[in-house]
């Protein structure tokens, strides 16, 4: 019998693993099962949104929005909305970002690893963005790349330059991740400090060098952006990098209050997955003053205190930290979408962080790191497992609106077809956009992120005809033209689904779904 000679890729994949730390592998696949377990619902089905219903087949390309590169990002996973394959990318490259976002922190502890995973996998952005699932495995491979982008800065002599062009490539996919940027570029410096790794000179290198790629990258993207590409007006992506500094200030205020009303107000509305509101706000509490503890333990341990220039620096990045992770209220004026500030996760990161740097010189009195290393377990298991909970709830109502929306739509196709002298080969003209309740009043206790009944969505004609191969020429009017024909018995019509809101006039089919004003 022949001896068995192992392949050499077997031997070479078999070293890679072996130089690959614990912390590393338990951080990735933390990460992937939690996310299977916690999305599982919303890759295994498929809930048009808005943006989706479009999404069927074809290259996304959105370059108006300055997101020049999602096209070739999506090819990854062909040109067709697969929810099961964009939906385990999108988990695989938060995987490969959890691992990233741990070895920059240098987290050691294989159950720190799992918590940070379990955090990013299902902090409430991760399930609207889901929402979006054509575009979820471009935008989420944006992230990677943003984490990467600090990564290869700190690790190589001249790792800003190709920083810079991560970010550039991370922000031509979507915009909204660069808070993950400051958010581990700042934590890294703080680490240093508290470490005494660094002198000054070599503490000014490096924040340096983190400025190049980010403030750098972010530089050469608008650039790019704004000298090849129109822009469009929406959420002022046509005044991309038009910032006055007399706007600043209230910017970064609202950076700030951002952060508060996240935590504290639940803005968003996903921390009520338990009807006990005030309990989240107590973990979060417990959490953030448990790691203001832990640094003036580090600050005094260490003798930070006595150098004074690093004491100040210090101070500055701990108070820089919350708005360095809430930048897109800078970058994006008003209130962004749930969506787009999930760097809000970093603020629960980095604790970790803080923890074990406590826990490497804290060797004789452990009272306080044992304290907090269970405090820890405890408040994040908690928030990972109503994370959970807040997801499944919000795909349940998913699929609710997404069963109604098709009754709804089916009972109006059916009125329109039994239409006397209907003809497939007729225009059909929806006036106002339709005013749905809701029905189900637990619904009232899930957050309303991102999904408006499908009746309601302004791609509804397109979900007609993919949904339902309801296939004639549909014109939406959300206000009537002075020479629109028929104005005036239009104007007189009940709104559906009123006996007689849905009228045959001439060659074109009328519904109206609400009254509507004339244009001037």
């Amino acid at each position: 019998m022949p001896k068995n000679h192992a392949s050499p890729v077997d031997a070479y994949l078999t070293s890679i693993w072996k130089k690959i730390p614990a912390e590393i592998k338990t951080a990735f696949f933390s990460a992937v099962i939690i996310g299977v377990l916690v999305h599982m619902f919303m890759i295994t089905n498929r809930y048009p949104n808005h943006d989706t219903t479009h999404a069927i087949g074809g290259l996304f390309w959105v370059s108006s929005l300055g997101r020049w590169l999602i096209g070739w990002a999506s090819l990854i996973s062909s040109d067709f909305n697969l929810p099961w394959i964009n939906g385990m990318l999108a988990i695989f490259y938060l995987a490969l970002s959890s691992c990233v976002i741990v070895s920059c922190y240098q987290i050691k502890s294989k159950v720190h690893s799992f918590l940070i995973s379990g955090i990013i996998v299902a902090f409430p952005s991760v399930f609207i963005t889901m929402s979006y699932i054509d575009v979820v495995d471009p935008y989420f491979l944006s992230l990677l790349l943003m984490c990467l982008s600090v990564f290869v800065t700190a690790k190589y002599k001249y790792g800003f330059v190709a920083g810079m062009l991560l970010v550039v490539i991370s922000l031509a996919i979507f915009q909204a991740y660069l808070g993950f940027a400051f958010g581990l570029a700042i934590g890294m410096l703080i680490l240093d400090i508290l470490l005494s790794r660094s002198d000054n000179k070599q503490l000014l290198a490096k924040s340096i060098k983190f400025a190049a790629a980010i403030a750098g990258g972010t530089i050469i993207y608008i650039f790019i952006t704004r000298s090849f590409f129109e822009l469009s007006t929406y959420r002022g992506i046509d005044s991309m990098g038009e910032l006055s500094l007399s706007q600043l200030p209230a910017l970064i205020k609202a950076s700030y209050t951002g952060v508060y009303e996240y935590f504290v107000n639940d803005a968003y509305y996903v921390h009520h997955y338990l009807r006990i509101y005030s309990f989240s706000k107590f973990v979060y509490a417990l959490v953030f003053f448990t790691t203001a503890a832990l640094a003036f333990f580090i600050i005094f341990s260490t003798k930070v205190y006595k150098r004074r220039i690093h004491l100040a620096y210090v101070l500055v990045l701990f108070a820089a930290f919350p708005l360095g992770v809430n930048v897109i209220r800078i970058m994006y004026p008003g209130a962004p979408y749930l969506l787009m500030v999930f760097s809000l996760a970093m603020l629960l990161v980095f604790p970790f962080a803080i923890l074990e740097t406590a826990l490497s010189i804290d060797a004789k009195n452990r009272l306080l790191t044992s304290a907090a290393s269970w405090i820890f377990l405890l408040a994040y298991a908690v928030s990972i497992y109503g994370y959970a909970l807040t997801t499944n709830q919000w795909y349940l109502r998913a699929h609710y609106i997404n069963e109604q929306g098709y009754s709804y739509s089916t009972t109006l196709i059916t009125k329109i077809e039994s239409l006397e002298g209907y003809s497939s080969s007729q225009a059909i003209l929806f006036v106002g956009r339709p005013r749905l309740t809701n029905t189900v009043p637990e619904f009232n206790r899930m957050t309303t992120a991102g999904m408006p009944p499908i009746p309601m969505m302004w791609s509804y004609d397109t979900y007609l005809r993919t949904s339902h191969g309801f296939r004639p020429e549909i014109t939406i009017l959300h206000t009537l033209p002075k020479d629109t024909p028929f104005i005036s018995e239009i104007l007189e019509m009940p709104v559906y689904p009123e006996s007689g809101a849905i009228r045959l006039m001439g060659d074109t089919v009328i519904v109206k779904f609400a009254n509507v004003s004339v244009e001037d």
